[in-house]
């Protein structure tokens, strides 16, 4: 099946997105963005 992805602002949005993929019972996930610095140059400040 297709997959689509969603980018939600708010956590209102995303809370009813999670609603309205449970209510369906379709599988899902939520994965943290990542990070486009380097963690070595992070660590420096």
């Amino acid at each position: 099946m297709d997959t689509v992805v969603i980018h939600p602002k708010t956590k209102e949005q995303l809370a009813v997105i999670k609603a309205f993929a449970k209510a369906l019972e379709m599988e899902f996930e939520i994965t943290q963005p990542a990070s486009s610095y380097d963690p070595e140059f992070v660590k420096k400040f």
